[in-house]
């Protein structure tokens, strides 16, 4: 056999080589592939493994959910309860509160009206009878003239009212008086007398002239004095229904003579300020019947022509005080060393008590002055009966030392 021939490829062992190549090939892939292929049925295990856990989480925390949900709910209810209950007890306590605040200024008005009561029994007590008199003073003329001057106020009052209800003659009479009657004068509305006083060169007084009447007098105008207790004081226990009325008060008049015999004397008189004020304006004192019926007349004539101011501006002026003094100015300055306007109430109330009996209530004198404040104690007691102090102001008046 030919060499050349010999070393001719063989085809079939070619092929031989290429299968096991392959073979080769396919063995390390098949070997690969076992290695790094993942376990398809374990992954789905872990698959369905993991939905059912993710599953049971969610039922799970559904469930606190719901459980904190309810509980976040019963939380409310129960804090709405708590609040419901905190304020129903605060307000059974504010009841309570409320009650016993209404019961305690309930009793402190009962203990100051028992207070105010005894004060005034006590005051009642101190002023009950007439003032004390100097025994050279009480005499049995004095006494007569007295007693008949109560008589004969009385005696007018009953015929003037019968008078007035019987008609016919009577009330002819009566209307001849008031057509008789004339207005008070418009030049009497100025004061015309007043003290006059002499100075040195340092301006110190060194003289007081009163002229010829011996009046001591000093103007002041009721607007300066409005400040003070003064007028209410003077229509307390004087013309309560001075603000209002026509001049007259005939129902006061009536009480006021009833008063005169029955009354402990602490009572007020029965001309009104109008009435007074025309009686000094005039000086006309008669006691007879036309005078009484002519300064009705006068009076509510009075109330026409001038306005309450000025009535009791004048009034202010005019009135008696006491000793010369006329006037409250004048008087303010004897007795208490002040103007008018500076009065306190205590000393207003003792003023006003003066004129009903300047003699009986001299402050210059110890018998006049311890009379003096008694009256001062029943002026007190009319301005807080008819509402012009308090009960507190009456206290404070009341111990105030003059």
């Amino acid at each position: 056999m030919d060499d050349r021939e010999f070393r001719r490829p063989d085809k079939n062992h070619k092929n031989r080589a290429q299968d096991a190549f392959r073979r080769r090939d396919a063995s390390q892939k098949s070997a690969d592939s076992g290695r790094a292929r993942p376990d398809k049925t374990a992954g789905a295990r872990k698959t369905e493994g993991s939905g059912g856990f993710s599953a049971l989480f969610s039922d799970a925390k559904k469930k606190m959910k719901g459980k904190s949900a309810e509980a976040s709910g019963a939380k409310k209810k129960n804090t709405k309860k708590k609040n419901k209950e905190q304020a129903k007890a605060y307000d059974e306590a504010m009841s309570f509160t409320e009650k016993r605040r209404a019961y305690e200024s309930e009793r402190a008005e009962k203990q100051k009206r028992r207070r105010l009561a005894r004060m005034r029994r006590n005051v009642r007590k101190r002023v009950s009878g007439k003032p004390d008199l100097p025994k050279g003073d009480i005499t049995a003329p004095g006494m007569l003239g007295k007693f008949a001057g109560k008589i004969t106020v009385l005696v007018i009052v009953i015929l003037v009212a019968a008078l007035v209800f019987a008609g016919g003659s009577g009330l002819g009479i009566v209307l001849g008086y008031i057509t008789t009657a004339t207005e008070v004068p418009t030049d009497l509305f100025t004061i015309k007398e007043q003290t006059s006083y002499v100075y040195d060169k340092d301006g110190k007084t060194i003289a007081t002239l009163t002229g010829s009447s011996n009046i001591n007098r000093e103007l002041v105008r009721y607007e300066e004095v409005t400040s003070s207790y003064i007028d209410e004081a003077f229509m307390a226990i004087e013309d309560r229904t001075f603000r209002y009325n026509i001049g007259i008060d005939p129902r006061r008049i009536i009480s006021a003579v009833i008063g005169t015999f029955f009354s402990s004397g602490s009572g007020h008189g029965g001309s009104t300020i109008t009435q007074q004020t025309i009686k000094m304006l005039t000086g006309d004192n008669e006691v007879s019947y036309q005078r009484k019926v002519q300064e009705w007349y006068r009076a509510v004539k009075l109330t026409e022509q001038l306005s309450k101011s000025e009535i009791m501006n004048l009034y202010l002026n005019l009135v008696p005080m006491g000793n010369n003094y006329v006037g409250i100015q004048s008087a303010a300055k004897a007795y208490f060393g002040k103007n008018a306007k500076d009065l306190n109430l205590a000393e207003c109330a003792f003023l006003a008590g003066i004129p009903k009996s300047p003699s009986s209530f001299n402050p210059r004198t110890e018998l006049g002055r311890r009379n003096a404040q008694r009256r001062q104690r029943v002026v007190l007691d009319a301005m807080l009966q008819n509402g012009f102090i308090n009960a507190e102001q009456f206290e404070d008046a009341l111990n105030y030392e003059l």
